[in-house]
C-alpha cells in the first residue's frame, strides 16, 4: 500500500499527501486535499486516469494503480457552484478565488516593469489619437504614428553587432550578383575583364 499519494491541482501545483495507514481512503484524502489548498470540500473533486473517485469509503489501493508513479497522480479540482435556474454563475467560480488574485499580482508586477515615461508616452500618444480622429484625422495620425515609430526604432549599428544581412548571411559569404568595391574596381583598371568571363 502507499504512504504518499501525488496530488496535482487544476493549474498544475502538486502537493504530495501522506496519509496514515488506517486512513488511505478517497474521502480521507479528498478532506487532506481540500485543506492543503483551501478548497470548500463539498466541491473538491479527484481524478485518477480519467475516472472520477466518488466513493468516499473505497481505499486508495484499491482506486491507484500500482505501476508507474505518474500514473498514480490524483488530478484535482473545484466543482462548479451549482446556481438556481436562470441565474448566472459567479465569474471566475470554477477556478477557485486564489487565480484572480494571482493574474492580478501577475499583472501589477509587470506594469512596475514597464517605466513610468513610457506610460506617459502611450498616455499622451492615446489622448492625441482620440483628438486626431475627433478632427478627421485619425488616419494620417495613424500612419504618421507608425512612421515615426519605424523611425525612432532605427539606431546605429555598434561594431560587432549583427544587421539584418548578416542574420540571414551568417558566413558573410558572397551572394550571387552581388556588387562589390573590387568588382568595381578591376572593372575600371581592365575594361575588357568582363568580355573575357
Amino acid at each position: 500500500m502507499r504512504s504518499a499519494v501525488v496530488a496535482e491541482s487544476f493549474d498544475g501545483v502538486r502537493w504530495t499527501a501522506r496519509l496514515p495507514r488506517a486512513e488511505q481512503t478517497v474521502g480521507a484524502l479528498r478532506r487532506a486535499v481540500a485543506e492543503q489548498w483551501g478548497w470548500p470540500l463539498a466541491r473538491a473533486r479527484l481524478v485518477v486516469a480519467g475516472d472520477a473517485l466518488d466513493n468516499d469509503d473505497a481505499r486508495l489501493a484499491d482506486v491507484l494503480p500500482d505501476a508507474e508513479p505518474d500514473e498514480a497522480v490524483v488530478r484535482c479540482w473545484l466543482a462548479p457552484i451549482r446556481s438556481p435556474a436562470g441565474a448566472l454563475p459567479a465569474p471566475g467560480g470554477e477556478r477557485g478565488p486564489s487565480l484572480a488574485a494571482d493574474a492580478a499580482r501577475d499583472l501589477i508586477a509587470w506594469a512596475r516593469t514597464v517605466p513610468v515615461r513610457a506610460w506617459a508616452g502611450t498616455l499622451a500618444w492615446c489622448a492625441s489619437a482620440h483628438v486626431a480622429g475627433r478632427l478627421g484625422f485619425g488616419n494620417p495620425y495613424m500612419l504618421f504614428s507608425a512612421f515615426v515609430l519605424v523611425f525612432l526604432n532605427l539606431g546605429q549599428r555598434r561594431a560587432g553587432e549583427l544587421s539584418a544581412y548578416n542574420v540571414f548571411n551568417p558566413q558573410f559569404q558572397e551572394l550571387l550578383g552581388q556588387l562589390r568595391a573590387e568588382h568595381l574596381e578591376a572593372d575600371l583598371i581592365d575594361p575588357h575583364r568582363l568580355a573575357r568571363r
